[in-house]
């Protein structure tokens, strides 16, 4: 019986050493620098990568190494992805000198990211969008015609309210809602979003009295927040009005758009939906935070939310 058991130890050691080789063989390390290009592919010092962008898209796999240049910085946001019960993935250093650094901060410090609006008030400039939309029949309300109400509201396609076109999504409230997701409108088909990218998401609302969106959410394809904005409740007036919500999902998927004004929208109360439009933004977006406005190393005015 225990030579048995030795000769089944000594299988499985071997089984596990085969495993373990197979990972280690099928690992790639990435290298990351200030001086690389997002064309290489970044398994060499001398082939690195250059931004967070490219890093956040890549396709890694349990066993990979992300290192960055000692002595370098980024600007942006990291999106570490995690690896599975057969290995990590690890981020780390190359190199000599001072640890790598990723700030959050962003430097806006060319004339075309700011807009003079009077006052001597600046505002940040709005980025630069792909121009190719992500939609399906975007500027038709069928892209947003699925709705869940729980008995709190009635959807339907409205051809007497519209902001361009021909026809809206039109929502009526039955009911007072009880939470934020009382009453919501998502989008029929799944979307693409990519970690790391970020997305404007855009569209034209209006209600018969004054009313409210309390939030959107970007989700997977099970329901789950990627991401998500949790803005301000913004309120919807008797006027069409263009709403704008930017975000960047923390995971490749297909997911939805959700809109839920559950406790915006009133008993008896229309809300109208229309020109939907979801693209990528190929410049950067500013985040809903924003730090302090630093000039020559010296602190310079004050933030002004609107």
């Amino acid at each position: 019986m225990k030579e048995v058991y030795k000769i089944l130890t000594k299988r499985a050691l071997l089984t596990l050493f085969i495993v373990l080789f197979s990972m280690i063989g099928f690992a790639t390390t990435y290298y990351v620098s200030n001086s690389g290009n997002d064309s290489n592919d970044g398994k060499s010092t001398a082939a690195s990568w250059k931004t967070l962008a490219k890093v956040n898209s890549a396709s890694l796999v349990a066993g990979d190494n992300v290192f960055f240049k000692c002595g370098d910085s980024w600007f942006g946001q990291l999106v570490p992805k995690s690896g599975s019960s057969s290995g990590v993935i690890t981020y780390g250093a190359y190199g000599t000198g001072t640890k790598p650094l990723i700030h959050e901060a962003v430097s806006l410090n060319s004339t075309s990211n700011w807009t003079n609006v009077g006052g001597n008030i600046w505002r940040n400039a709005d980025p630069t969008l792909s121009g190719t939309e992500l939609l399906t029949n975007c500027t038709d309300a069928s892209s947003f015609t699925d709705i869940v109400a729980n008995g709190s509201a009635n959807e339907t396609i409205s051809t007497s309210e519209y902001n361009a076109g021909t026809k809206s999504v039109s929502v009526h409230g039955t009911a007072t809602g009880g939470n934020i997701f009382a009453m919501y409108i998502r989008t029929n088909t799944s979307i693409p979003m990519s970690a790391g990218k970020w997305y404007e998401f855009s569209f034209y609302a209006k209600a018969s009295a004054t009313s409210q969106i309390n939030d959107v959410y970007p989700t997977d394809g099970s329901g789950n927040d990627v991401g998500a904005i949790h803005s301000s409740n913004k309120d919807i007036t008797t006027s069409w009005s263009k709403i704008t919500y930017r975000f960047s999902p923390n995971v490749d998927t297909s997911g939805r758009l959700y809109i839920t004004f559950g406790l915006g929208l009133a008993n008896g109360n229309y809300m109208y939906f229309d020109d939907f439009s979801y693209q990528e933004i190929t410049g950067y977006a500013a985040t809903i935070e924003v730090g302090n406005i630093l000039f020559n190393n010296s602190t310079c005015g004050v933030r002004k939310w609107g």
